[in-house]
């Protein structure tokens, strides 16, 4: 329906819900109703059914015999199926009769010489379901128990299935009540849609739950939850090796709480495992999962901070602690002693744990290998902060993101004469930090520290200088853009910055989708958003990388992977491979090799010997699309990848066969 949001209208776009009857499907949507002919693939007509043709939310339609029945924000339409101009508005006419006439309505469906429909703003304490009786010519309220929210009705099996927050409710063709569903073998539901089989089974669709099948009148259940992320909300993204983590919370834009309960979520070896109140008793008292850090000698050992309860301590995937102010040195806020803000988390080359603390009194702890704890109380104007993500740099000093405007905190814990810290800001020497609010911060492979703020990209290209003397302030960097020269990306917010095993940064921002630049920034090698691939969401939270060249994208409406050619910084070859392998005629995508020694030559030959590609891996993996030197698809047979090292010391192989 890509039409629907291309098309240049103001307004709510959203499809509510889809109606099908013969060959036509009927979307529901926040502007009117749209008519797709689903022979034809194409939409057939659009009908603005609001006052004077103007643009209103519709929530769902249903047809007798005779009439279409739009449930909308303001009542309930009717037009005649036969009339030819039904997307004239004066072809559609409001029904007076029913007991909330200007009420809203976000279901409806005839059924057997009955008109369901649910009245949403109700007059009564829930939702209302008014039923009409066509027989009696008279409309009546639905008596069922109190449900704050009447999803869907459905038809299934002669049947009408309604779906409420809570149960959901079965009546036959004379309206009488059968069964109900709200607590099968002690599921607690959330219903959205349901349907029986031809079993007899009771199959529901669940906000929480995904699919569950009931038997027994409703009163036993199973549940068949898709492996997957527990929820699509992503703050935070960190992996090491094969394994990902998430952190699912946040905070909102004052720094108060949201009260997110999602924990945490693992991705590894194809296999999802969600941590939160459903199976980590701990997460009862736990929200807001807002950092993460993999321990650098064991990927299954992960810490994980929330904003306000604390650090959570796993090892493979078994919560292990969980650190407060009660044992640990954690401190609470300086203004509510009984929180504890944990807004960021990182390792130093020493194996040793780092939490930001913000708001406390001492806002710096270190954990070591041993399991002893170092506070550091800075003083002055340096307790108490609000503070926020973490790095550590090639120096082992700590780059601390601030509430405050366009400010880093930079701490080196081996500073003895003067201040330990400096606190970075947007004058000239003081370092030169463009925009308002940093929000994102990394180390590249060459040390350096790339920053975004919501003015762009700023690069500080000598970290080891911050407490020289000497200047090292932030530099902006300046591109080409249709012919204008331009600071890197400067009209975007840059939420998100993660370096890949070429030194090459993806970039993702809060409006504009993700960018994949060159190691120095200056060329863009992709740039995705919603329009031109898959991505969910242009909104972009985090991006993390693979050892093999796996992207995950983290947006506001979930996690979408990418392959991408440059696999993780510091990922060891172990052998060579590539996938898919084989390549079959159905496949003309890319065909990744991976395991390869760092920036290695690349060639692929014919078994006889005949070159036919070559390439310079991007890190540890190099892609080829299959074809020659002339473009053309490579004929069916067996394919040998030579591959060797810079100084050509290091050689390996592996094959590629092709199957057309």
């Amino acid at each position: 329906m890509g039409d629907i949001k291309r098309k240049p209208i103001l307004g709510n776009k959203t499809i509510n819900k889809v109606r099908l009857y013969d060959k036509f499907a009927y979307l529901s949507c926040g502007f009117g109703i749209v008519v797709v002919d689903m022979v034809k693939e194409e939409i057939n007509d659009t009908w603005y059914i609001g006052p004077e043709g103007s643009q209103i939310n519709v929530y769902d339609l249903t047809a007798d015999d005779t009439y279409f029945y739009a449930a909308t924000q303001m009542g309930i339409y009717r037009a005649e199926k036969s009339n030819p101009f039904l997307a004239y508005y004066g072809s559609w006419e409001k029904l007076s009769n029913i007991p909330v006439p200007n009420g809203t309505y976000n279901a409806i469906q005839y059924f057997y010489g009955y008109l369901l429909a649910n009245n949403h703003n109700p007059t009564y304490i829930d939702d209302t379901v008014f039923v009409y009786d066509f027989s009696i010519e008279q409309w009546s309220r639905l008596n069922v128990f109190n449900y704050p929210d009447c999803y869907r009705m459905e038809i299934s099996d002669g049947k009408i299935i309604l779906s409420f927050e809570g149960a959901l409710h079965v009546y036959d063709k004379g309206m009488k009540f059968l069964m109900a569903s709200f607590n099968p073998s002690g599921l607690s539901l959330h219903p959205r849609a349901g349907c029986f089989d031809k079993d007899g089974y009771l199959w529901i669709a669940d906000n929480s739950l995904g699919l569950v099948k009931t038997w027994g009148e409703g009163w036993h259940g199973e549940a068949y939850s898709p492996n997957g992320p527990f929820s699509a909300n992503v703050y935070e993204m960190k992996m090491r090796e094969n394994e990902l983590w998430v952190a699912s919370g946040g905070r909102k834009s004052t720094w108060e709480n949201l009260y997110m309960t999602d924990g945490l979520y693992n991705y590894s070896d194809g296999i999802w495992y969600n941590f939160n109140s459903s199976n980590v008793a701990a997460f009862d008292s736990i929200y807001d999962m807002v950092c993460l850090a993999i321990d650098p000698s064991n990927p299954k050992h992960i810490y994980a901070g929330s904003w306000s309860k604390g650090l959570m301590e796993f090892n493979n995937r078994e919560l292990v602690a969980v650190y407060s102010k009660y044992n640990s040195p954690l401190e609470g806020f300086v203004a509510a002693q009984d929180r504890v803000f944990i807004s960021g988390l990182a390792f130093d080359s020493k194996n040793n744990l780092w939490v930001a603390n913000s708001g406390a009194s001492s806002i710096l702890h270190c954990r070591k290998p041993d399991g002893s704890w170092q506070s550091y109380n800075l003083g002055g104007n340096a307790s108490g902060l609000d503070i926020g993500e973490m790095v550590v740099d090639d120096y082992d000093q700590k780059w601390i993101l601030m509430r405050k405007e366009h400010s880093i905190l930079v701490f080196n814990e081996t500073i003895t004469e003067g201040k330990p810290y400096k606190i970075l800001g947007s004058a000239t020497g003081e370092g030169a930090i463009p925009g308002n609010t940093v929000l994102s911060i990394a180390v590249d492979l060459d040390g350096e520290i790339w920053i975004g703020t919501d003015a762009g990209v700023a690069v500080f290209y000598s970290p080891d200088a911050v407490f020289s003397g000497n200047n090292f302030d932030a530099q902006r960097i300046l591109v080409e853009q249709g012919g204008y020269v331009q600071y890197l990306l400067e009209n975007e917010s840059v939420t998100a910055i993660t370096v890949d095993g070429a030194n090459r940064k993806w970039i993702g921002t809060d409006k504009a989708g993700v960018f994949l630049l060159s190691a120095d920034g200056t060329q863009q090698i992709y740039h995705f958003t919603e329009d031109n691939s898959p991505l969910l969401s242009n909104s972009i939270a985090d991006i993390a990388l693979g050892k093999d060249g796996e992207v995950f994208i983290g947006t506001s409406l979930g996690i979408v992977g990418f392959r991408g050619d440059s696999p993780s910084p510091g990922t060891i070859p172990t052998e060579v491979y590539a996938f898919p392998n084989p390549v079959r005629p159905s496949y003309d995508g890319p065909i990744g090799i991976s395991g390869l020694p760092q920036n290695a030559d690349v060639k692929i030959t014919t078994i006889s010997g005949k070159l036919v590609y070559h390439t310079i891996a991007a890190g540890t993996q190099a892609v080829w699309n299959g074809r020659d030197f002339d473009g053309q698809r490579v004929q069916s047979g067996v394919y040998l990848v030579l591959v060797s090292n810079e100084d050509g010391t290091e050689k390996l192989i592996t094959k590629i066969l092709f199957i057309h």
